[in-house]
């Protein structure tokens, strides 16, 4: 979820302000944490927390924020953790630039030759599982922007072909578990579908896409056990739920599977890295508090039943859901509140515990985190 999709939930436009941040000093520390990276739209700025391994708290590393080039609304770690991906648009603008990650202190530097341009409302950056390929849903321009990835210099090149049409209004994209294949959330209705091309990262559409026609989709995740995609649906903001797809092993077509019904307006989800649980984000009213919803999850049969002791309280207006590669701690960028909430993970049941300091102060519209 990104200010994109808050603005098509909302229909309001948030204000986009360049603001001062810190300052890198001469020597900072090492780090030898995971890190935490948070991208601050408003503050054209990415916020980085050291996680206490322990705890799962959050302290701002020596130098955050980081100034960067422009509001980002979607960031992503490259795997190896030497480069993060972001990814800036507007209805006028999009681009994609690479920041080479100091192994030391955590520090970004831009990479060699960044930014290069993607298509209009750029948004919702991954990257494939081998770290060579990043793609945008670009929400005004209809398509999929992709580009090849240096991961010792950030250089970033244009994948030959693109960008890839999609239907309309693209608000999500999710790679599947074995980075074959791309699908693409379409808030205009329906979901596209592309395999990989493994030597050029080109995007082929699947036959039968775009699969489906539902409506007013906004976050999208496929379950690791790579059988189904989850995509939340909110029509006109009335009410919501989440549309559970199965994907054929052969073809990798989607087929609608299941329906949650949900709260209102979820905006976000997201499976930890065992598969048994997964979590749905909900903002009522973007000046309220919002909620996050657990379900345990059986991949065998897909069944799902609510986790006891939800829905938990998150700041206002929760618009992405990130859950650390251990599985033991999930954080959610608050837009309107500007900051970040954690909680801690029971391996067990799933249940969620607000972790001491949470909710933590973040820059000026935090819409995206990634873990290094």
């Amino acid at each position: 979820m990104n200010a994109i999709r808050v603005a098509a939930l909302w229909a309001l436009a948030l204000s986009l302000a360049s603001c001062g941040g810190g300052t890198s000093s001469p020597s900072p520390p090492a780090i030898t944490q995971h890190i935490a990276y948070v991208a601050d739209e408003a503050g054209s700025s990415v916020s980085a927390y050291a996680i206490a391994g322990t705890t799962g708290s959050l302290t701002p590393i020596s130098g955050s924020p980081f100034m960067i080039n422009g509001g980002a609304t979607s960031i992503a770690i490259a795997p190896g953790g030497k480069v993060a991906l972001l990814a800036f648009g507007s209805s006028i603008v999009g681009s994609v630039s690479a920041y080479l990650i100091d192994p030391a202190n955590g520090t970004l530097r831009l990479g060699t030759g960044s930014p290069l341009a993607a298509g209009l409302g750029a948004s919702s950056l991954v990257v494939d599982p081998t770290g060579r390929f990043t793609y945008t849903a670009n929400f005004f321009s209809n398509n999929v922007s992709g580009f090849s990835v240096d991961a010792s210099t950030g250089a970033l090149a244009t994948i030959p072909g693109g960008p890839f049409p999609a239907g309309a209004n693209p608000t999500a994209l999710v790679i599947d578990p074995s980075g074959k294949f791309v699908y693409a959330a379409n808030h205009g209705g329906g979901i596209s579908g592309y395999s990989i091309d493994a030597t050029t990262g080109a995007l082929n559409p699947l036959a039968g896409s775009p699969f489906g026609a539902a409506p007013s989709q906004f976050s999208m995740t496929i379950d690791p056990s790579g059988k189904y995609a989850f995509v939340t649906i909110d029509p006109n903001a009335v009410g919501g739920f989440i549309l559970v797809d199965s994907i054929d092993p052969s073809t990798h077509a989607l087929t609608q599977f299941a329906t949650i019904l949900a709260v209102s307006n979820p905006t976000a989800l997201a499976f930890v890295p065992s598969g048994r649980f997964f979590y749905v984000a909900s903002a009522v009213n973007p000046s309220a508090n919002g909620a996050l919803y657990g379900y345990s999850f059986d991949p065998a049969t897909g069944a799902f039943a609510p986790i006891s002791g939800g829905p938990y309280t998150t700041g206002q207006f929760p618009a992405c859901i990130t859950i650390d590669s251990s599985g033991k701690f999930a954080y959610i960028a608050n837009v309107t509140s500007n900051n970040v909430s954690g909680f801690s993970i029971d391996s067990a049941t799933g249940a969620l515990t607000s972790i001491a300091g949470s909710p933590f102060a973040d820059g000026s519209v935090p819409v995206s985190i990634a873990i290094k």
